[in-house]
């Protein structure tokens, strides 16, 4: 699951840079994950947070932390209760999250761009598209050739660990 190389079908080369870097990245405390199709990630398996068609009604919930801001580009990480889970680059049917087998991972949020709170997340490998929106009741829509994720931002939610 650990990602190799950019995947070929999300864009890479679309993001604007003037937006870029006229936005401003506030991290919220915590977050829900969910995937494109309106189903909550939860857990699967040792390694994997994946689809859980059963439980549409409980979101995951991670704590992010912040690892430091330069200009528009900020580096977190995501924490669910003790255990720190990056998000993997989703192909064309699944986006996954994975729980790093050698420590935290941290990851770049680049806003793609600010008006829709959208960005892309780099890592080692590449750089993968994903969406979010800045209130549970924003939706972003997700087309078959490039699914994304949503980050709903909470600022207030009972901690798991």
């Amino acid at each position: 699951m650990h990602p190799t190389s950019t995947d070929s079908t999300h864009p890479t080369t679309a993001m604007d840079t003037s937006a870029t870097k006229a936005a401003e990245v506030t991290l919220p405390p915590y977050i829900y994950i969910m995937n494109h199709k309106d189903q909550y990630l939860t857990a699967w398996g040792v390694y994997k947070l994946g689809w859980d068609n059963d439980s549409a009604g409980e979101a995951r919930v991670f704590e992010v932390i912040p690892e430091g801001q330069d200009g528009a580009y900020a580096t977190f990480r995501f924490k669910n209760g003790s255990r720190y889970v990056g998000v993997l680059p989703s192909n064309h049917h699944f986006v996954g999250v994975i729980l790093p087998e050698e420590g935290p991972h941290t990851w770049t949020l680049i806003p793609a761009d600010a008006a829709k709170n959208t960005f892309y997340v780099k890592q080692t490998g590449g750089t993968y598209f994903i969406g979010s929106t800045a209130t549970p009741e924003g939706c972003a829509t997700a087309s078959e050739e490039s699914p994304s994720i949503e980050l709903h931002f909470k600022e207030a939610l009972v901690r798991d660990d």
